[in-house]
Formats: structure tokens, C-alpha cells, sequence
């Protein structure tokens, strides 16, 4: 995850009014009294510009609150430090260009610290999604396979995948893969028809992330039905038709 003192700008990505993925992250999860952090993956040209908010409380006016962006990635941060439980709520993140802008509301969550449990101190891991998959494009045609990978902070879940919330168990069609905290799925065979939101959901903890993935139609091929002859015979001053014939619906020029 990049750090504060390595921001760098959004530029643009993607096409028009900003947006997020259609499957966006909404529920986040952090310790007492240890850094909170928030990801989302943000979309726009010209690149949006970014604002979080708490009820209608804009957090860069709160010092325990700070905002960063990696440019490079398309991604835009929140961290919250030495967070306590009364930062647990909904949160806003508010993205805004000249053709519109879009927002995103998640929970954050804010387990209790050690200190107010009986028995000997425990030095819990908090579990959230440490590496989420980004939205990806590709065309039929393009790539044989695509993959998709969610890296969770403990290593002893287990998760499953689904797409548009039907459970991926094809295992001609998906390869699912489990190495320590990382779960990947790679789909085979890419057609439009994969065009979804794909979600990965710990079984034995209610908390999941999503991505989504755009395989669009391959770029039609255009022919030729009938070409122009080659040769055409006229008179000065009058006019003279010349025709052809093509495939689909392409626009021709002539010069």
C-alpha cells in the first residue's frame, strides 16, 4: 500500500464522469488504538478530485485524519490514526470532475483493544482485506485468461468466489487458488458473457470484497460486398455516380 510521503496525483482513467468500480469495498475493519486504513479504486478524466467526509464533517480539517492518492494505481486513500471506537461509522468519499460527480458510503469498524478484555493481554490481528482487485477491461479475443487476487491480513480463513452471486464451482471454466492469505480466481476462455461483478467471501467471517470485470464484443471486421470498379467513364460538367458495397453498418469515405 503506498504511504502518505509517496502520494502522487490521480490522472485520468477511464472515460468522462468520475466513478468507482460497480463493486466497491463497503465495510472496513481496524483495531483500537492501531492505524486504520481505506482503499477505493476511482475512475474519471479529467481525474476527480477526492473528499471524505463523516456525517458532513470534512475529515482534512482533522489532524488524527489524512488523505492520499497513487496516481499511478487510481487509487485513493483514507487513514485514520490511533483510531478509537468512536471513529467507528459511515463514511463518505465524494469524487467530483467537471462532467459530475459520484459517491461512495462504507462502514468502518473498530474492534475493542485488549486492555478492557480479562486474561492476559492478546494481541489481535485485524482482519480486512490488505490487497483488493482492481476492475479490469480486456476483449474477446484479447486473452485466453484473466485473474483476480484478495489478500486478507490472517492466514487461516477460508473463502470462496462468486460471480454476479452465483458460487464459481466450473472448474473448467475457473481456477481457484488459496496460497497463505491470498485467494485468486482465474477465468478461462474469456467471453462477454464473464462481464460481472466477481466477489470473494470469507466463510467464516461476514466480510467479502468485489471487483468487476468488463470483457466488451471484439471490434466488428468490415469488408467489401462490392468494390468500386476500377474505371469510370464521364463527361465534363455532368455529374457521375460511382457505388460500393460493405459489410455491417461501416461508414466510408471517400477521397
Amino acid at each position: 500500500m503506498t504511504r502518505p510521503e509517496d502520494s502522487s496525483p490521480l490522472v485520468p482513467k477511464g472515460f468522462g464522469a468520475p466513478k468507482f468500480p460497480e463493486c466497491c469495498q463497503d465495510k472496513f475493519l481496524a483495531n483500537e488504538d492501531e492505524n486504520a486504513y481505506v482503499q477505493l479504486e476511482i475512475f474519471g478524466d479529467p481525474a476527480p478530485t477526492v473528499k471524505w467526509l463523516k456525517d458532513e464533517l470534512d475529515l482534512c480539517s482533522l489532524d488524527r485524519f489524512k488523505s492520499w492518492t497513487d496516481g499511478k494505481k487510481g487509487l485513493a486513500f483514507l487513514g485514520v490514526e490511533n483510531a478509537q471506537k468512536e471513529d467507528e461509522g459511515i463514511y463518505r468519499c465524494l469524487i467530483k470532475n467537471r462532467f459530475g460527480k459520484r459517491e461512495h458510503k462504507f462502514k468502518l469498524f473498530i474492534a475493542r483493544s485488549w486492555q478492557e478484555r480479562k486474561g492476559p493481554p492478546k494481541r489481535e490481528v485485524p482482519i480486512y482485506w490488505s490487497e483488493v482487485p482492481r476492475t479490469k477491461f480486456t476483449k474477446e479475443g484479447l486473452l485466453d485468461k484473466i485473474s483476480f487476487t484478495a489478500k486478507l491480513t490472517v492466514a487461516d480463513k477460508s473463502a470462496k468466489w462468486f460471480f454476479n452471486n452465483k458460487e464459481c464451482v466450473d472448474q473448467n471454466k475457473y481456477e481457484i487458488q488459496r496460497v497463505g492469505s491470498s485467494f485468486t480466481i482465474t477465468i478461462h476462455s474469456l467471453e462477454h458473457a464473464d462481464t460481472g461483478c466477481y466477489r470473494c467471501t470469507l466463510n467464516e467471517v461476514d466480510l467479502s470484497c468485489e471487483t468487476y470485470l468488463d470483457v466488451q464484443l471484439p471490434d466488428p471486421e468490415y469488408s467489401f460486398l462490392k468494390p468500386l470498379v476500377p474505371l469510370v467513364s464521364g463527361y465534363t460538367g455532368r455529374q457521375i455516380r460511382i457505388s460500393c458495397l460493405s459489410s455491417q453498418d461501416a461508414q466510408v469515405s471517400f477521397m
